[in-house]
């Protein structure tokens, strides 16, 4: 008589990290072309020109920046988003993302480490969560 197959713990943990993490990659959307973005850049702009440490702005212009690939300058404006509001999960999930391609793995784990911070119901938890399991 043949013996019921072994679980594998080890096995099904690493399926489900894979997954969460292959979840992480597929939702950020890394490709767009920037002229798609133009007007909202230039408002974001605006606004910043007006009020330098308008966080939103911080963040929302930085994860634009993330979105076209200027990494460089997305880090720049997500850390002073992150200095104005350390908790907020989009702000997290972008700036682990710029710092990831900018080979600053130790920024981007510290940050994607903070996702038991973020309320369970937030997308950006498992987003976070994810990417830390990636990178670990």
């Amino acid at each position: 008589m043949p013996r019921p197959p072994r679980s594998r713990p080890g096995l099904t943990l690493l399926a489900a990290l894979l997954a969460t993490s292959l979840a992480a990659c597929a939702t950020a959307r890394l490709d767009d072309d920037p002229a798609a973005y133009a007007e909202a850049e230039a408002a974001l702009e605006q606004r910043l020109t007006r009020s330098p440490d308008d966080g939103d702005a911080l963040r929302d212009l930085g994860i634009i920046h993330v979105r076209t690939r200027r990494y460089a300058r997305a880090h720049e404006l997500l850390t002073r988003a992150f200095a104005r509001d350390a908790e907020d999960p989009r702000t997290l999930y972008h700036l682990g993302l710029a710092s990831e391609a900018l080979a600053r793995y130790d920024t981007a784990l510290r940050v994607y480490g903070q996702y038991p911070a973020v309320p369970r119901l937030s997308p950006y938890r498992r987003l976070l969560a994810g990417r830390y399991a990636a990178l670990s």
